[in-house]
């Protein structure tokens, strides 16, 4: 049974599977390896040509440190595979992207989507969130690992977990994925702005890979679950 609550925090996630093209993904900015692998520091991503027009998104995720029956299975419908431990990798994104801050898994049922996480993984719920008719969990997987970020809204239809961002959505981004970036943003050359000015200033603009409506109340949330 994996141990997620000890010291080693065995459970992680080495990275998300990500159906795109790769020539988009380094048009923004970002390091893609000719397999595909966008190394990023903790969880980093793998790109792969969709095979339909419509096949975009987060297609499912890597796990190390979990039982390796779940190889090729899911995790209430999160398409898992089991791989060995990375070796910590990191590239220089044009982009100025270090890391995974956290990914969004939507549910109909949020008590069987984060009991089904916490069996398969050993990583229980570090905190329970209510915001109007929206409930949020949120995991950590591995010690300062990628956070997990399920949600349950009423009016989601019955049926498995999905990764926010997979498949044909309404509301996505350009690229289908929903996950918020760790890294800085460095002032353009001849931008003497700081502050607002300077995130405002167009030649400042880093292109963005995620934008939520509640991105303002989780903030908080994951302030704290950084301590972790």
């Amino acid at each position: 049974m994996v141990v997620c609550e000890d010291l080693t925090m065995s459970a992680r996630v080495e990275w998300l599977d990500i159906v795109g093209d790769p020539e988009v993904w380094r048009s923004v900015g970002l390091v893609v390896a000719d397999d595909g692998l966008v190394p990023l520091m903790g969880t980093s991503l793998r790109i792969t040509p969709p095979t339909a027009a419509d096949d975009i998104g987060i297609a499912g995720w890597a796990l190390s440190g979990v039982d390796a029956a779940l190889d090729g299975a899911d995790i209430d419908g999160l398409q898992t595979r089991v791989v060995g431990a990375a070796s910590p990798m990191f590239g220089q994104h044009d982009v100025g992207a270090s890391g995974l801050d956290h990914v969004v898994v939507m549910t109909c049922d949020l008590e069987r989507t984060t009991g089904a996480i916490e069996s398969a993984t050993g990583c229980g719920l570090k905190r329970m969130r209510e915001v109007g008719e929206m409930r949020q969990g949120f995991h950590r997987l591995g010690r300062g690992g990628l956070i997990v970020e399920v949600v349950s809204l009423p009016e989601l239809p019955e049926g498995p977990a999905r990764f926010l961002g997979r498949g044909s959505q309404r509301r996505r981004s350009r690229h289908g994925v929903r996950a918020h970036w760790r890294g800085s943003r460095e002032p353009a050359e001849g931008c003497r702005a700081t502050g607002s000015a300077h995130r405002n200033d167009q030649r400042c603009r880093r292109p963005r890979l995620a934008r939520r409506s509640y991105d303002r109340m989780t903030c908080r949330v994951h302030s704290d679950l950084a301590r972790w």
